[in-house]
């Protein structure tokens, strides 16, 4: 059996007993709906594994050319159990159907429950005003877990998810791909059409650390750009990788609670 519980008190009635979560226990479901959110444009369904230290997800487009990692730690919870691996496949588009109609105020309780062999899982809503509870159907999608072999990066780039959101929202705006390049010590973005360039220079400072080894230049759909995006208030950094013959790698590291990354193939340039 699967159980997980998250309560919501005035901070007059409740306070946090560990510090070392990122997110507060108000934030998680918060937490849950920005990762399906950003993996909807990519995927319809996708598959929770419900383990002993947490959640985790893995999906992969049907283009293949994006494949998404998640685990969200048992600690973000205010209560956990999960007395063996449990797998529920889901549509993601009717979990975010409840999880956008919730009330969050300052107080209520939020659970989620699936038996071991069953065939739902039960979100739970409790507030002031009322209970609500949905039996979400599940799904054998008997989906693989795709092994990704370890990545040689020739750049690394840590910045705030702030300057990051400046992609989608301006530079990659006119058109279908964008540019990734590090070059003498600076790491750009880049974007040309019949309208203009436009283009970020992300330089080192105290907030952004950088670790560019060789000159490298990788395009990406701006499409994987925007649903990178939706996962951008889960942390406030987010980490850039890119390399030669690597995918280029965003990481969102929740500190001690989760994280969520994304592989994204580059563009492949025709052959002469």
């Amino acid at each position: 059996m699967f159980e997980a519980e998250i309560v919501v008190q005035d901070k007059a009635s409740k306070k946090k007993e560990s510090s070392d979560v990122s997110k507060s226990t108000s934030d998680t479901v918060l937490l849950l709906k920005q990762i399906l959110e950003a993996i909807s444009d990519l995927v319809d369904e996708c598959e929770i594994l419900a383990g002993e230290t947490g959640l985790s997800m893995q999906v992969m487009d049907t283009m293949h050319a994006a494949i998404v990692e998640v685990f969200i730690s048992k600690d973000v919870f205010d209560r956990y159990r999960c007395d063996r691996p449990t797998r529920m496949g889901i549509k993601i588009k009717d979990c975010l159907k409840f999880l956008r109609s919730l009330k969050l105020d300052s107080n209520y309780k939020f659970r989620l429950v699936a038996h071991e062999n069953g065939n739902k899982l039960t979100m739970g809503h409790e507030c002031t005003d009322y209970d609500l509870d949905f039996d979400l159907v599940l799904f054998d999608f008997t989906k693989d877990k795709f092994e990704i072999p370890p990545q040689e990066f020739q750049v690394e780039v840590l910045m705030p998810t702030k300057s990051f959101l400046i992609v989608p929202r301006i530079v990659g705006a006119f058109e279908d791909y964008i540019s990734l390049e590090a070059h003498n010590k600076v790491f750009s973005v880049r974007q040309e059409s019949d309208r203009g360039t436009t283009c970020l220079s992300i330089k080192e400072s105290d907030t952004i650390t950088m670790k560019i080894d060789d000159d490298v230049k990788q395009e990406i759909a701006m499409k994987y750009v925007n649903s990178i995006a939706k996962a951008a208030n889960l942390s406030e950094t987010v980490k850039v990788c890119m390399g030669s013959n690597s995918p280029v790698f965003f990481d969102f590291t929740l500190d001690e609670s989760g994280y969520m990354r994304f592989f994204i193939a580059p563009r492949v340039a025709p052959e002469d």
